[in-house]
């Protein structure tokens, strides 16, 4: 407790523990202590503070802190004091001279750093104290060109992020019905959202109905079934792109069925503009060679049909033709002509959209994952993206 109440961010004051005896004090019983055994502790340079050892006649205390562990503060609060002060040291905080802060503030510290440091992605009011693991807030990609992306982020008229979802925001799940947003997503988005001339568009191969539900809630655009139907923050209901022939579904739905049924753990799923056979669950080198053969059996079959076929992550899609995710690109760059894009996505339809976004050489394209990509920048994991939207919250108009 006196830690807590009376250290600075560059020295804690003792490490005490007390046994309590009775004494008499103006005729009752009381608490009294008669001696103390202060423990040194090192500050950020290694140094011990010079009143660290000592002994105080304030009652009888027991010696040896770590043996007999005070009934105020547990092992658990112990090491995690310890994690605290080597991260601090870390963050190089350490280094400031003692007493620059309060007691007060050096506590509300290191609440927060229970809550966020073990991360290092410290809430709002610390972020400007706080150095992430990477070298460059942005990831390591971004390394080299960090500053060129400040400068032309902060001197942006506006920011549009345009972001696949699956593989990209989201793990990739199972089934599709499993990749649902967690709330952490749904906060990053709709904070990046809420900032001044900033506009974030979810641009995925997923039906409008299921993003309606998972993320309608939120200021955001939507591109679903890779650009098909469209809906914007301006219009908020469902538009498709063009007028669709659907003819072509009677002639690939029972082929898609009939790969469904024969291989286990692999589902057929359609959708307004197009139809896909998944394969995640099955057995991997059966659903390989069955998606060989499936595609094999479909290209003379679709030849004169207005559809094309995708290779995506486990999936084998028949698409309709007249829209893709380098068409949202194209209409986003048409509703916001003087903005900085940021294209984020993960397997081939994204290149669709890195292609045409690449366009303009100030146009961030990243991949992620480790397919080969015509992007720019490339990150390993969907936590890198987040930890990449969490940066492009910090900087920018």
């Amino acid at each position: 407790r006196n830690n807590n109440n009376f250290a600075t961010h560059a020295w804690v004051a003792a490490q005490v523990t007390t046994a309590l005896v009775e004494g008499d004090h103006g005729g009752r019983k009381a608490p009294t202590a008669t001696s103390a055994h202060v423990d040194p502790v090192e500050n950020s340079q290694g140094k011990t503070s010079p009143d660290a050892e000592r002994r105080f006649s304030l009652g009888d205390l027991v010696t040896g802190f770590r043996r007999h562990v005070a009934q105020s503060l547990s092992e658990h609060q112990l090491r995690e004091k310890d994690e605290y002060n080597k991260w601090r040291r870390w963050s190089k905080d350490g280094e400031e001279p003692p007493g620059e802060k309060s007691a007060q503030e050096e506590q509300e510290k290191y609440q927060a750093w229970r809550m966020y440091g073990k991360n290092a992605r410290p809430p709002e009011t610390m972020r400007s104290e706080v150095r992430y693991e990477s070298p460059s807030r942005f990831g390591e990609c971004f390394k080299e060109d960090e500053m060129r992306i400040r400068e032309i982020l902060n001197s942006a008229a506006e920011v549009v992020i345009v972001s696949d979802y699956d593989g990209t925001l989201q793990p990739l799940a199972p089934r599709p019905e499993l990749a649902a947003p967690d709330p952490e997503l749904k906060l990053q988005l709709a904070a990046l959202a809420a900032k001044a001339k900033t506009f974030v568009y979810v641009v995925s191969g997923r039906d409008h109905r299921t993003l309606d539900d998972w993320l309608g809630d939120l200021p955001l655009g939507f591109f679903a079934e890779h650009g098909y139907w469209r809906r914007t923050r301006a219009d908020p209901d469902w538009q498709p792109a063009s007028q669709l022939d659907d003819s072509w579904k009677a002639v690939v739905r029972p082929i898609l069925e009939r790969y469904a049924a024969a291989v286990p753990n692999s589902f057929m799923e359609e959708k307004t503009a197009s139809m896909g056979w998944h394969y995640r669950q099955a057995d991997a080198e059966e659903a390989e060679c069955a998606a060989e053969r499936l595609v094999a059996t479909l290209l003379p079959i679709i030849a004169d049909l207005p559809v094309e076929i995708l290779m995506s992550s486990k999936l084998v899609d028949v698409r309709a033709l007249g829209a893709d995710k380098g068409d949202a690109v194209l209409y986003i760059r048409h509703t916001h002509p003087d903005a900085l894009i940021v294209c984020l996505g993960d397997d081939r339809t994204d290149e669709d959209m890195f292609r045409v976004a690449n366009e303009d050489p100030n146009t961030i394209t990243v991949h992620v994952g480790v397919k080969d990509t015509v992007a720019r920048y490339r990150l390993a994991t969907v936590q890198e993206c987040r930890n990449l939207l969490e940066a492009l919250h910090l900087y920018g108009t």
